[in-house]
């Protein structure tokens, strides 16, 4: 073999060594972006799932505080109901009426009934049977 043929064997084999160690570096490179694109799918599954949990916290909170007193929740605003019970409840079930008229401390009138399971509720002044029901509260207080 001649020089010539020696230094061109060489060229090559460096040339084939330089494609082979290309090759791996994009073998690399495509790995590490599939692994990217991986945990990017996972992170957004993870977002997905921890806002759907948030969710569900909030709706079942606001579900089971429905027409309950701020006063029971611990905190005191000026006005203690924020959402009011229209739907007619057994006077057998109520332990105690509390009446608050409208003045400076709340713009509404608010009447707070306690169960007899000592759940507070937020009763509409305005339903017909809440009426009766403070008719009935005054006129025993007359006596």
């Amino acid at each position: 073999m001649s020089h010539f043929q020696n230094a061109t064997l060489k060229a090559l084999n460096a040339q084939s060594s330089e494609q082979r160690s290309i090759q791996t570096r994009q073998s690399q490179e495509q790995r590490a972006l599939s692994r990217t694109t991986e945990v990017s799918h996972q992170d957004k599954t993870m977002n997905g799932k921890t806002i759907t949990c948030v969710i569900f916290i909030c709706l079942t909170c606001a579900a089971l505080t429905e027409g309950m007193a701020l006063k029971s929740l611990g905190t005191e605003l000026r006005c203690q109901c924020i959402n009011k019970e229209s739907r007619f409840i057994h006077p057998k079930r109520i332990q105690n009426v509390e009446l608050f008229p409208s003045g400076p401390h709340c713009g509404n009138a608010e009447v707070i009934a306690t169960m007899k399971t000592g759940k507070k509720i937020c009763l509409e002044p305005t339903a017909p049977w809440v009426k009766i029901l403070i008719k009935a509260i005054m006129e025993n207080q007359k006596l």
